[in-house]
């Protein structure tokens, strides 16, 4: 409701579903629709992380775990390496949680790189990279 009394206007915001946060947790900066190009570049300094967050994420500086996790997901898939994606599900998890099921390009962008390149590394043995070809 403060949102709405300073007159913000809802085309400013990406879809926020109030029963998946805790909203007073929420940085609404993080979620306006500006160009976080740069600011994506600066913080994920690796190329695949780079491309993986524009194409699924484009100019969010932070999305819910849920949202992050499956993008990763679909990028096994993509790579045809489902079962990898399958094997770190426990890990996954635990990260969620360890970042209070909110994905940051400030705060866990070293994760970010991890968690890409992981998928990446194991698509190679099929010899293709979708964030590449």
């Amino acid at each position: 409701m403060k949102y709405r009394a300073q007159g913000i206007n809802h085309q400013c915001f990406s879809v926020l579903h109030p029963w998946a946060y805790d909203l007073d947790k929420v940085d609404f900066k993080y979620i306006m629709n500006n160009d976080l190009t740069g600011k994506i570049c600066e913080h994920l300094k690796v190329q695949n992380a780079q491309v993986f967050w524009l194409t699924f994420f484009k100019s969010q500086a932070a999305v819910s775990a849920d949202d992050f996790f499956s993008a990763l997901r679909e990028l096994a898939h993509l790579n045809k390496v489902p079962q990898f994606f399958t094997a770190s599900l426990p890990a996954y998890q635990a990260e969620a949680q360890n970042s209070d099921y909110l994905i940051s390009i400030t705060a866990n962008a070293k994760e970010i790189i991890e968690y890409v390149q992981q998928v990446v590394d194991a698509g190679h043995v099929n010899g293709y990279n979708a964030l590449r070809d």
